[in-house]
């Protein structure tokens, strides 16, 4: 290496192993202050216990925890994220803490007709007032929940808002049904959190 790069500055770090960080490509920040809150022993009941919780947080909670998030992962050695949470404090957690990553706005629902237009309208403003504030290592997206709880009358309402869209393709996958996703930057339009939660834009 040093044959190959003369000019470059060479650093002994003694015992010290220098790698890549590593990349958690599903997270939530969001949710880190409940962590260890909500011991149950199944999923159903794991959810029983958590949904009280997270209703109880606000604006400041959110911000809060994903900051603890964000610290925890660069403990763990992880320096790149793909985040979801309802209110996108994940956003200024990772830019605050150096990190690099996508923070996806969770957005769900099963609207249908004019009800799912007006929800992915303001689902898309909050988006859009989030994407203000992204930059170059921190990028600001939409995620689906679950399949069980966003419905296709949603999905395609989300999909009609280009200005979600950077320049990549809107994409419609026949092989997922439900799944069909918008994709904007490297990341799915669907859904989880309808909720109106605040914006910290």
């Amino acid at each position: 290496m040093a044959r190959a790069h003369p000019d470059l500055t060479e650093s002994d770090l003694g015992r010290a192993i220098l790698v890549p960080g590593f990349v958690d490509a599903h997270c939530h920040l969001e949710w880190s202050l409940i962590d260890g809150l909500t011991p149950a022993p199944g999923f159903g009941e794991w959810l029983g216990t958590f949904f009280p919780r997270a209703m109880r947080m606000t604006a400041d909670d959110h911000g809060v925890a994903a900051r603890l998030g964000a610290l925890r992962c660069l403990e763990a050695g992880t320096t790149t994220v793909a985040d979801s949470g309802p209110t996108g404090a994940g956003r200024d957690a990772l830019r605050a803490a150096g990190l690099r990553g996508i923070v996806h706005l969770e957005a769900f629902g099963r609207e249908t007709g004019v009800d799912a237009v007006a929800a992915a309208a303001r689902i898309a403003t909050r988006v859009m007032a989030l994407d203000d504030g992204a930059d170059a290592l921190v990028e600001v997206g939409l995620s689906p929940h679950a399949p069980y709880s966003v419905g296709p009358g949603l999905w395609a309402a989300l999909a009609d808002h280009r200005e979600l869209d950077d320049g990549d393709a809107h994409e419609v996958d026949a092989e997922e049904g439900d799944h069909a996703h918008a994709r904007r930057h490297h990341q799915e339009v669907g859904g989880d959190h309808d909720a109106e939660a605040p914006v910290e834009a």
